[in-house]
């Protein structure tokens, strides 16, 4: 994003980048010196450029921070979705990781939070494979039960050449993991607010037009981080940011609707992989259209069959409440629930709002519960792809045991 930038780094940055993926190693370290190099005489460093958001405005003095947001690596984020394949198959509004960890950055910035936070809030997306969160349904780190994008981010930003930039202000790939305990401020898993789940959820309620800037950012001012916790200082703003969590838990992260499109198309990528078509390496170094569009180009009648049914996801299955059906899908409950500052006592939004409790309650036993999925044919079309039946395909193997 940043306007001042050299080609002569930008260069050097994606030769090395390049090299780290491709196995050349013999010219990184050499390449990353005359990157260094280049970062050092360059002008346009002296310089402290602003970098505006949904969250205010930040101006960026550090020339670490400056080169990390041109790092190749980052720039990458810019070609995957926070929503999966969906945004592609469902038209959902784009919302990159590049955005995402922009905003968190800014976010604990904001906050004063340390410099080694704020560099772990921007690099916490960077090990995503393609299609984003996606990639914690199909890739199954071996010896680890984490998600793969945390299981391989220490791996991921020395594969990078991420690990020799962070060096420079004493920081290693491993002090960088996003769920160390000393980051109290950037990772929380919900219902506790966390700078994480606090960019995600006001940027996709600006994505989908439901605050406007202006209401973000008096939701903002009325948000605090003290004494490790977040918190606000008003009843009303806290609602709303729970009240948009328990929206996109259920129509965005939680729906079944992008559940069978993620599935489908894991299954579709796993087959790919297994007739040696398709990379592991591309998956998780790769880029969403890539990979997307070589699944397309690809003469196979099951991968073929598998993107037919994420172009109309509803004529494959139906959600039943009673009967007969194929998988019982209990979607992660990402509801928040933020402290309030009531004089000198810090007060959860379900103790304030009997409604919003209720709400709350009300969607946390349904995702306990799970939603019953019944994969069907559709009806009978000219189209030539009524033989493909979601059922047949529920069974598909699409988890990859990876190695990193």
């Amino acid at each position: 994003m940043l306007k001042c930038r050299t080609l002569e780094a930008k260069a050097q940055n994606n030769k090395v980048y390049q090299n780290a993926l491709t196995g050349r190693g013999g010219k990184v370290l050499l390449l990353l010196f005359l990157c260094q190099i280049a970062f050092l005489i360059s002008p346009c460093w002296a310089e402290n450029p602003r970098l505006k958001s949904l969250y205010g405005t930040v101006i960026i003095k550090n020339p670490l921070v400056k080169a990390l947001i041109s790092h190749p690596a980052i720039k990458r984020l810019k070609d995957i979705d926070n929503a999966g394949p969906s945004r592609y198959f469902r038209s959902l509004p784009a919302y990159s990781l590049f955005d995402h960890a922009l905003g968190v950055f800014v976010i604990l910035k904001r906050f004063k939070r340390p410099l080694k936070e704020q560099l772990a809030g921007m690099l916490e997306p960077v090990a995503h494979s393609v299609f984003s969160h996606q990639g914690t349904l199909y890739l199954r780190p071996k010896d680890s039960k984490l998600p793969y994008y945390l299981a391989a981010h220490e791996a991921y930003l020395k594969t990078v050449q991420l690990e020799p930039w962070l060096m420079k202000a004493n920081f290693t790939a491993k002090s960088m993991s996003p769920v160390s305990p000393e980051f109290t401020a950037l990772y929380k898993n919900p219902p506790f607010l966390s700078a994480i789940e606090i960019e995600m959820t006001l940027r996709l309620a600006y994505s989908y037009k439901l605050l406007t800037v202006k209401e973000i950012a008096r939701i903002m001012d009325d948000l605090r981080f003290e004494e490790g916790r977040w918190f606000f200082v008003s009843e009303e703003a806290a609602e709303k940011l729970g009240s948009l969590s328990l929206y996109f838990t259920e129509r965005y992260w939680g729906a079944p609707q992008n559940y069978v499109v993620n599935r489908w198309v894991a299954a579709a990528m796993k087959r790919a992989v297994d007739l040696g078509v398709l990379s592991i390496k591309e998956i998780r170094f790769g880029v969403d259209k890539d990979v997307l569009q070589k699944l397309m180009r690809l003469k196979d009648k099951i991968i073929h069959g598998l993107l037919v049914q994420c172009r109309q996801p509803f004529r494959f299955y139906d959600v039943v409440k009673s009967g007969s059906y194929d998988e019982i899908y209990k979607p992660e409950f990402r509801g928040l629930n933020p402290l309030v500052k009531q004089g000198a006592k810090y007060v959860r939004l379900t103790d304030l709002d009997s409604g919003y409790k209720a709400k709350f309650s009300k969607l946390r036993a349904l995702f306990l519960k799970g939603i019953k999925i019944k994969y069907k044919k559709p009806k009978k079309t000219q189209s030539g792809f009524q033989e493909f039946n979601g059922g047949s395909f529920s069974g598909v193997e699409y988890k990859l045991d990876v190695s990193y």
